[in-house]
């Protein structure tokens, strides 16, 4: 229990140290040498969203992406073998997909669903309905083949203008989490609608400029997918040991001799 209570606090101190980084790296940016830009070292504006570095873009998701898709808004055929199907319940407490928790469709529901959101490798799915509304994942190489729920949308970035990690991130930054707040259409259930998904504002640096970004805050965000690994792996002995203890298995005095 105390290494638990150890761990999600060390967890706890990292998610506000990620937090307070991409607030300023997504604002104010990291120069040649890994210092955050200021007033002596670099030319900011003044925008609706605070100052800026001078050389930023602002543009909406649309026109720095290739596809912002979702697919037909109908509930599949549930399977016990199949095609992954990821819903807003099946991200973890870090945003991304538990695929463990995730239902199953026919390979013939599967190929329907390609026909709007043919998923790849660098693609994000964002949850656009829902209490889970604005959770966004990368789609990477080592994940298996995937379907949406229509509670979904596939973003695909354009790689000349728009770095896959660097979306990744300002979608979950606190400036396009407050934009998609503001842009929820229902009074009851949370919905955004594609439209109002690409009508979002991103702040654009260089290329180059979003890599040094995105290397500093994935680098952090590892270190945080360490620790809820450890985490898991702790809770899991816990459930282990109580499970000998309470019925006898393992008596308690022989295991404190050990």
């Amino acid at each position: 229990d105390n290494l638990i209570q150890e761990t999600v606090q060390e967890m706890e101190k990292l998610s506000r140290i990620i937090q307070g980084l991409m607030q300023d790296l997504l604002i104010r940016d990291i120069d040649e040498n890994g210092n955050i830009r200021n007033n002596e070292s670099s030319t900011f504006i003044e925008c609706r969203y605070g100052r800026i570095p001078g050389s930023w873009q602002i543009s909406t998701l649309e026109k720095i992406t290739e596809k912002i898709a979702d697919r037909d808004h109908r509930t599949p055929q549930y399977v016990d073998e199949g095609i992954l199907i990821v819903s807003p319940k099946d991200f973890d407490e870090l945003d991304n997909i538990n695929f463990e928790t995730c239902n199953h469709i026919p390979s013939s529901e599967h190929l329907v669903n390609k026909n709007k959101t043919d998923l790849r490798p660098n693609d994000i799915v964002f949850t656009q309905i829902s209490v889970g509304l604005g959770k966004a994942c990368l789609v990477s190489e080592d994940m298996p083949e995937l379907s949406i729920l229509h509670s979904m949308a596939q973003i695909r970035p354009n790689n000349n203008v728009e770095q896959p990690e660097y979306l990744l991130y300002s979608l979950r930054s606190f400036n396009l989490q407050k934009q998609i707040m503001d842009g929820i259409q229902s009074i009851g259930v949370p919905d955004l609608g594609l439209e109002k998904i690409k009508q979002l504002e991103i702040l654009l640096p260089t290329i180059k400029e979003q890599k040094r970004i995105s290397t500093v805050l994935a680098s952090n965000d590892n270190i945080l997918k360490g620790l809820y690994s450890e985490l898991k792996k702790i809770n899991q002995l816990k459930q282990g040991l109580m499970q000998d203890l309470l019925t006898g298995k393992v008596r308690v005095n022989a295991l404190l001799k050990n």
